[in-house]
């Protein structure tokens, strides 16, 4: 019971709502919804730890960061589903690593639309949450800044005080790492081809601007993934998002974004937040996605698809079903207009 009312007291993941010391789990998942309601941005930032780190500012006054670790596509389409209305703007970044089902199985149901009676006791009662709370408010009676800022980005500040105290550079944990678990064994997902199929038939229905772009690899990165079997899958995720998604901004090869000064020195996976701005001006320099656009035939294991009639199969998704309570829970002097 005591527990119960340090998280009820605490709100370590924000889920109840009032939240007042900030989110220091990093629980992304948990967290992000309920900042995303109370902060009614203007334009959402999607993707994987890599865009987790860069500040929405770039974007606008009103944008949130609603990124969080390994997000797959059908998470992506899942958390857009339940808690982004109708008009929002919506930046993706895209990884070929979620495609792997190996390293990261398929998650589709991840987000829900409203929190249940029993999610909200399991979250009192949990021994995570509780441990958030105990957590949570021994940081902020230190003065320690939270892991996640208002604006939904994680905090850098460990990160970038790390990278400053090296003077060279320390790849062999992340290039080992990036080899081992995201590319030597790898599992072409055709339902995450799907996702960004109904990612795009979900912005058309729902009037979303869509800004796509394929994540930047540092030099180091992209040398792993050349000298391996799965270089292969890169491209055909490549040619996969350029053929749901026609518009999105392939930054993944580019010679400009490949200078590993542009990345941690401990992480030549994760960009700086600085490069993460440079990423951001070069998307948004760019038109939208053409939602209304043919699709390319594509072929993948399931057999040829096509656009407007590519099914959600293995999402459990009806696009439409959340359109009402996400438009009623919107101020409605927010909606989405182009940043300048």
């Amino acid at each position: 019971m005591l527990s119960a009312l340090l998280v009820w007291s605490v709100d370590p993941y924000g889920a109840l709502g009032h939240n007042s010391m900030g989110i220091y789990a990093e629980s992304e998942r948990q967290a992000k919804p309920a900042m995303l309601r109370a902060a009614a941005p203007k334009t959402i930032l999607i993707g994987s730890s890599k865009v987790s780190y860069i500040d929405p500012g770039v974007l606008g006054p009103r944008a949130f960061n609603a990124s969080f670790a390994a997000a797959m596509p059908e998470e992506i389409v899942n958390f857009l589903h339940h808690h982004v209305p109708r008009g929002s703007r919506v930046v993706i970044g895209l990884d070929s690593f979620m495609m792997n089902t190996l390293a990261y199985p398929l998650a589709p149901q991840t987000f829900a639309e409203e929190v249940s009676v029993f999610e909200n006791l399991s979250y009192l009662f949990g021994l995570r949450p509780a441990g958030a709370a105990v957590m949570a408010a021994a940081s902020h009676a230190m003065g320690a800044s939270p892991a996640l800022l208002p604006g939904g980005q994680r905090n850098p500040a460990e990160r970038m005080a790390r990278h400053n105290a090296m003077t060279g550079y320390d790849h062999a944990y992340w290039l080992n790492h990036v080899r081992t678990q995201y590319f030597t064994n790898f599992a072409y997902a055709p339902e995450r081809v799907e996702a960004l199929h109904t990612l795009r038939r979900m912005a058309e229905e729902r009037d979303l601007t869509l800004h796509v772009f394929i994540n930047p690899l540092s030099q180091p990165v992209r040398a792993v993934i050349d000298a391996l079997p799965t270089a292969k899958d890169v491209q055909r995720f490549r040619a996969d998002v350029q053929a749901a998604l026609p518009g999105a901004v392939d930054l993944s090869m580019d010679p400009a974004l490949a200078d590993p000064a542009l990345y941690f020195r401990f992480d030549p996976f994760h960009y700086l937040p600085s490069t993460g701005a440079k990423v951001l001006r070069k998307v948004m320099a760019r038109p939208p996605v053409d939602t209304t656009q043919e699709p390319q035939i594509i072929q993948a294991p399931l057999g040829v698809v096509r656009g407007d009639d590519y099914p959600a199969r293995g999402l459990g998704l009806t696009l439409n079903s959340a359109d009402a309570v996400a438009e009623a829970a919107r101020p409605q002097d927010s909606k989405i207009e182009a940043d300048q």
